[in-house]
């Protein structure tokens, strides 16, 4: 799947202003949350050998793990941007 960026940010505008969560979007806010879905991934090996964590392409379950949490980081990282008005490309 090749990301659109300009697709992911409309995407997190809409899914912000639905549920009305623009007075959370603050820069400790967003960084907050944005080690808190790190660490989370990180607790996805923690306790794996390397071999083990690169079989988790294998795995379903732990693999849509994986996913998910790449998909929160990328969230956060894309809203803690735009606090900066820093524009990714």
């Amino acid at each position: 799947m090749v990301l659109e960026l300009t697709k992911i940010k409309s995407y997190i505008r809409k899914f912000i202003t639905d549920r009305d969560w623009i007075s959370f979007n603050t820069p400790k806010n967003l960084s907050m949350a944005l080690t808190v879905e790190a660490s989370e991934l990180l607790e996805i090996f923690q306790w794996i050998t390397e071999k083990q964590s690169f079989d988790i392409k294998n795995d379903k379950k732990s693999l849509e793990d994986v996913e998910d949490e790449l998909s929160d980081i990328l969230f956060y990282l894309i809203k803690n941007s735009r606090c900066f008005r820093y524009r990714l490309k």
